[in-house]
């Protein structure tokens, strides 16, 4: 069986502040009450992870959340 060589992965992370926008739309995002319920309670751990890419979206491209796509 052949191998194949990859590079190395090289990953670079960038961290800048929220434009007024995206804060905007974080806060009220996690103020929300879908976001208290499932801090307060057990919730479905797909649930959970829709809103974390929720919030990844928004984080990078506020117009993106905001279309649904």
């Amino acid at each position: 069986m052949k191998y194949l060589n990859l590079i190395e992965e090289i990953v670079e992370v960038v961290c800048c502040r929220l434009s007024p926008l995206q804060s905007e739309l974080y806060n009220h995002f996690i103020h929300s009450k879908n976001v208290k319920k499932v801090i307060n309670e057990e919730m479905k751990q797909s649930k959970i992870l829709a809103y974390i890419t929720a919030l990844k979206k928004l984080c990078n491209h506020p117009k993106v959340h905001i279309s649904g796509e």
